[in-house]
């Protein structure tokens, strides 16, 4: 998902968006306001993303962590869940 559509549907209460930073980068920086909840946390008991009653999607700062959960939650769950194209680096471009 590109940035500008999950600024609208968030805006619209559409989405969830989850951060699976480390909780230390979370804490420093949260632009989008997000819920933290870490990639080794997610690895450990992806069950925990299906507390959301909404469309979920996965923020990190390059993506990478976001498509390593996803894949993770994906497998685990067989659901499909959204990442932020080019992770929170994208509020910079």
């Amino acid at each position: 998902m590109i940035l500008k559509e999950l600024l609208q549907r968030q805006m619209k209460g559409e989405v969830v968006i989850v951060d699976v930073r480390n909780e230390d980068e979370h804490e420093a920086n949260n632009p989008l306001s997000s819920v933290n909840i870490p990639l080794a946390s997610l690895g450990s008991n992806p069950e925990q993303i299906k507390r959301f009653d909404k469309q979920v999607v996965l923020v990190c700062l390059s993506g990478r962590r976001s498509e390593i959960a996803q894949e993770t939650i994906r497998h685990a769950l067989d659901i499909e869940i959204d990442i932020l194209e080019d992770g929170l680096q994208a509020l910079l471009q």
